[in-house]
């Protein structure tokens, strides 16, 4: 499992753009409340733009079930219950914007999953799949209004479940500029044991 860290500048606008965005990096492997792991969402922009309603946002908020798990995977919504799936390695090891964006992202499969969409939809691959392109798309925003470059968002975007190819596919369609060798210093990607 490879894990995504953040620049030491991209770390100082943490800081500074997620004000009241915290996360509880020492809760156990089980069930949680998603504000018992991840404080301050209520004040994210990208959240208010996802769930206008305040009732609809206070509600998904309050109900999101994370269930931590003994591994090392990313985030995933889980397809039975709609809850938000972590693994402890990632929980522990990721930046927290990394976190803050792979929880947005989320959330709008959360919203999705209540709505009755088929998040994991095999006619479509991962970057054309209509409910990945939604979340990509507002995660990417709030990306940029952290003041993230284009080369720290397509890195955010190559993940190891896709190739660089559909990434730059992924890419295009959110309007993220690529380059066309190399990865970047400033987002390389760090294997876990």
């Amino acid at each position: 499992m490879k894990l995504k860290v953040n620049s030491e500048e991209s770390l100082t606008r943490d800081k500074t753009e997620m004000n009241s965005f915290f996360v509880d990096r020492s809760k156990p492997s089980g069930v949680h409340k998603l504000s018992d792991i991840f404080g301050g969402l209520h004040d994210s922009p990208a959240i208010a733009e996802l769930m206008a309603d305040e009732t609809v946002r206070r509600r998904i908020l309050e109900d999101t079930i994370v269930e931590i798990v003994d591994s090392d995977d990313y985030m995933y919504i889980g397809d039975t219950d709609g809850r938000l799936v972590v693994g402890n390695k990632y929980l522990k090891e990721a930046s927290e914007q990394f976190l803050y964006l792979d929880v947005i992202h989320e959330l709008v499969h959360v919203k999705q999953f209540r709505n009755g969409a088929n998040l994991y939809d095999t006619r479509y691959c991962y970057v054309d799949r209509p409910t990945e392109v939604e979340a990509y798309k507002l995660t990417v925003k709030e990306a940029r209004r952290l003041g993230m470059s284009d080369k720290e968002i397509a890195d955010y975007l190559l993940v190891e479940w896709i190739t660089r190819k559909e990434r730059d596919k992924l890419a295009r369609k959110l309007g993220v500029r690529v380059e066309s060798r190399g990865r970047h210093k400033t987002q390389q990607m760090t294997k876990i044991p």
